[in-house]
């Protein structure tokens, strides 16, 4: 790296931390608006509605669309959206007036990044990590530092009027032994989840507990007025929070009847369909995201259905503490996250042991209905329920979907796109 290049490097980290480059929030202002963010979409939104209100007529929020101005005139626009791998967002981070570019942070299912828009001919740029703005203002720099999970590198890119183009990439100096195995990171996950280092002196013998893996990622979906009136108000009546003992159904629904639970239930459509049908049956809907969670409220109410119960959990938790051996007729799993790619697997939810607990769970004749339209996914659940000595499986191989499932928007659409759907029905023995 030339010598001139090397100080431009050097001073644009110090201007990192002065914040100088840009019309972006000081750190503390982003670390108190992201104190209570459920995940880091939600962290990039509430920094947005503070950048929208700063910054008029630059870019404007409708609804899942971020409207972006481009110079002299025109506009881009950038859309959230959700797909089998993952939620998508897209808000408004910084803008850097000196090379008038608009700074947009970004996440795709647990992965995030950052867009850099430059307004004078529309043109986009991925970025690994936050940019920064050299004093010389012919340079960004991108710092990607991390223990395991980047490219652990330090990139200067070059600004022109037409492109930015990467020009020196270097490795970024990462001694686990000297932060205690911390992660340094930029963006709203500093905020989030801030690295904690160590002194030399501190006591490293005992291992702290690790963050259990989680097979869904809280991604803060819109919430309508209807819904978020549901959560406020039926919740309340509705829902049951969530507790470390084993919870007495009979209690809760004031009578004894067959208990079924659901495990994510979407929009809650298949859930109040099924639930107004059986009426004598007693079901307990398990979900972490809130529209979903709001919808399916409104479908209770408006269905009247007293026989439906909504905790907001991490279904996994609610299994081992909230519901007793051998209490459950049925349960139900209706298309959980399939997470496709491989370095994923580790999130997916139906696990050997996740299904051990489930099949303890059911009472004698009881059932585990799992669907998914993922043929590898499917393929490997199957394994893993005939793998299962408390289980028996209805059917050879994959089960006919049931006539009194609900077919489901999603389902139904994929269907019309050609995707098949894989029904596994198995009983306790």
């Amino acid at each position: 790296m030339p010598s001139s290049l090397r100080a431009g490097l050097t001073l644009a980290m110090l201007a990192f931390a002065s914040r100088s480059h840009g019309i972006s929030l000081p750190a503390p202002q982003i670390a108190e608006l992201c104190a209570n963010a459920e995940d880091q979409a939600h962290c990039g939104r509430l920094i947005e509605e503070v950048q929208l209100k700063r910054l008029p007529g630059l870019a404007v929020r409708d609804g899942d669309d971020l409207k972006v101005s481009l110079f002299p005139s025109g506009m881009t626009m950038f859309r959230d959206s959700v797909a089998i791998s993952g939620a998508k967002s897209f808000t408004l981070w910084d803008y850097m007036d000196w090379i008038n570019a608009v700074v947009l942070f970004t996440t795709d299912g647990d992965q995030t990044g950052f867009v850099l828009l430059q307004r004078t001919n529309g043109k986009q740029y991925r970025l690994p990590a936050e940019p920064v703005l050299s004093p010389d203002r012919q340079h960004l720099v991108t710092v990607d530092v991390c223990a395991k999970i980047c490219d652990g590198e330090v990139a200067v890119w070059r600004v022109t009027r037409d492109a930015i183009v990467s020009t020196t990439q270097s490795a970024a100096r990462n001694d686990a032994s000297r932060t205690g195995g911390s992660t340094t990171r930029f963006g709203p996950g500093r905020f989030l989840n801030p690295p904690k280092r160590r002194t030399m002196l501190a006591d490293t013998t005992e291992e702290k507990p690790r963050r259990p893996i989680r097979s869904y990622v809280l991604r803060q979906g819109r919430l309508s007025p209807a819904q978020r009136r549901a959560c406020d108000d039926l919740f309340p009546r509705y829902g049951v929070p969530f507790s470390t003992e084993v919870v007495d159904w009979a209690g809760i629904f004031g009578r004894r009847a067959p208990v079924m639970l659901e495990i994510g239930f979407g929009m809650g459509e298949t859930t109040a369909l099924i639930a107004d049908a059986h009426r004598d049956v007693d079901f307990v809907a398990v979900d972490v995201h809130l529209p979903g969670i709001g919808s399916l409220l409104n479908r209770i109410d408006a269905f009247h259905l007293n026989n439906v119960r909504v905790i907001r959990h991490d279904a996994v938790e609610v299994v081992e503490t909230m519901m007793a051996p051998a209490s459950l007729a049925a349960i139900h799993v209706f298309f959980p996250d399939p997470w496709p790619k491989k370095r994923h697997h580790k999130r997916r939810l139906l696990k050997p042991a996740f299904v051990r607990a489930l099949a303890e769970r059911l009472a004698l004749r009881g059932y585990l209905h799992v669907a998914t339209d993922w043929r590898a996914y499917a393929e490997d659940v199957l394994a893993t329920m005939q793998a299962e000595s408390l289980l028996a499986n209805t059917a050879e191989g994959f089960a006919e979907r049931p006539q009194w499932r609900p077919l489901t928007k999603f389902e139904a659409r994929g269907q019309r796109l050609g995707h098949e759907v894989f029904d596994l029905v198995f009983t306790r023995r």
